[in-house]
């Protein structure tokens, strides 16, 4: 299983504009071009998804089917996110 690691860090309100030129500057490139994503995200009754990913709790998953609506029709993948202390993971299906 490969994991990929992720840092968040916190910027204020006035300092978005210029980290944002900073950064696209040195390490961001666009992957794709402006695209349209649907997403259906799956939970079960007593919200246990949703609310471990708000309280930031490890282990914690994410369900959701996903397409791209602009692209071939029919074309949906089943995803399923991992988030614990060694990073997170992806697992994809097409069209399941």
């Amino acid at each position: 299983m490969s994991f990929r690691i992720e840092e968040k860090i916190l910027i204020g309100k006035n300092e978005i504009i210029e980290f944002k030129k900073i950064y696209q500057k040195k390490f961001l490139k666009k992957l794709y071009q402006p695209r349209l994503i649907r997403s259906l995200y799956f939970e079960n009754l007593n919200n246990d998804i949703y609310n471990d990913s708000v309280e930031g709790m490890l282990p914690r998953k994410k369900i959701r089917v996903r397409s791209y609506p602009n692209e071939e029709k029919n074309k949906f993948y089943l995803e399923k996110k991992i988030s614990s202390v060694e990073g997170r993971f992806k697992q994809k299906k097409k069209n399941w």
